[in-house]
């Protein structure tokens, strides 16, 4: 049932009879509005985690009433066009214990929120995808804070103000940080990429659509520690970058070169014998690789569980029989557009591999 069915009075009662209540999860009750959770607050005074995902008409009161309780640790916020840097303001001097908020798509948000969560010394999780009004500004006061040295993950998708100033004060203060994603961020130039390359505590890192070709991705190998990369749509990158990234990132398990499509049978070859501890390989739409990428990769990548050919219309059935053969763990296998592969050689793999999508239908024109 939706909190909307639920009266003012209806969230009353359930605070009197849970005062002791520290968790609060209302997602996706699109309805849900100010009145319920001030219901919450005024008797449940240990709340330390508050999320409202889906909830669109959640307002500034209704936030200055949570942080009123001085306790709250973890925040969950999305799609909300309401909420204010005013909110902040109050978390920020309020709540000094909160360590992950997760506020993505707020279109009102701006940098002043980042100088206010200055004073959370404790923040290590911080998710502002899609809050497309945040600059290099607001990064520079968050990094520069207390917290910078503690921040673990940043998540900065379409952050279409942020660009290579922000990965400067990022790479200088953030020294605990594992997690970056700074997706389609299209200020962000292969200058900013290569100091991700230095950033060496980073194992995990997006860059998604960004402007990073040869040089860049060759210095992100200077990182040894990555594990989890994703360069989808970076079209600057051909076989060289890839090779020199392989032989330096030895023990990345994850690696996402969707559309890239200079990539070639060459620059596979050489991620196959380099990396050989790879479980997940999105390769969707890298139109020049033939079967002989799929042979070196089902000859030693052994441990290879998902892997997206999708889009990639030079691969054959010869393609799947060398997966059946060398790729005994495979989980995942998608296949959509793949016109060289049969129906009854697809059959074949879902025999094997528990979930597996397959069609030979043209390749779109928006799938890029």
């Amino acid at each position: 049932m939706g909190s909307d069915k639920i009266s003012v009075i209806g969230f009353e009662n359930l605070a009197t009879g849970c005062t002791s209540l520290r968790s609060v999860i209302l997602n996706e009750f699109q309805n849900l509005s100010d009145d319920r959770i001030i219901a919450l607050t005024e008797t449940c005074k240990n709340l330390t985690y508050v999320s409202v995902l889906g909830s669109p008409y959640i307002s500034d009161e209704s936030l200055k009433k949570v942080a009123a309780t001085r306790k709250l640790r973890m925040l969950k916020i999305d799609s909300n066009q309401k909420i204010t840097d005013v909110s902040f303001k109050m978390i920020g001097r309020m709540c000094p214990d909160l360590y992950h908020l997760y506020l993505t798509d707020c279109q009102k948000i701006t940098d002043m929120t980042l100088k206010s969560l200055s004073s959370c010394k404790n923040l290590t999780v911080l998710n502002l995808a899609d809050c497309v009004r945040i600059s290099d500004n607001g990064v520079k006061s968050i990094v520069e804070s207390s917290c910078g040295p503690k921040l673990k993950e940043l998540n900065l998708t379409n952050c279409i103000r942020v660009g290579d100033i922000a990965l400067v004060h990022i790479h200088k203060r953030c020294m605990s940080l594992t997690y970056l994603s700074v997706c389609f961020c299209e200020h962000i130039s292969e200058a900013g990429i290569e100091l991700l390359g230095q950033t060496t505590s980073l194992v995990c890192l997006d860059i998604s659509g960004c402007h990073c070709a040869d040089q860049g991705l060759s210095a992100l190998g200077n990182n040894p520690r990555f594990r989890d990369v994703c360069l989808s749509d970076c079209n600057g990158i051909s076989d060289l970058g890839l090779q020199k990234f392989s032989q330096q990132c030895k023990d990345v398990e994850r690696l996402d070169l969707s559309f890239c499509q200079l990539v070639t049978d060459a620059a596979i070859k050489n991620l196959a014998f380099c990396c050989r501890m790879l479980t997940v390989l999105n390769l969707a739409g890298c139109k020049l690789l033939t079967d002989l990428s799929i042979q070196y990769l089902s000859g030693v990548c052994h441990y290879m569980t998902n892997l997206d050919l999708s889009g990639c219309v030079l691969i054959t059935d010869k393609a799947l029989r060398y997966l059946r053969k060398g790729c005994k763990k495979m989980k995942m296998l998608l296949l959509l557009y793949c016109k060289g592969i049969s129906k009854q050689a697809a059959q074949k793999c879902m025999r094997q591999i528990p979930f597996v999508q397959w069609n030979d239908d043209e390749v779109p024109a928006d799938f890029c």
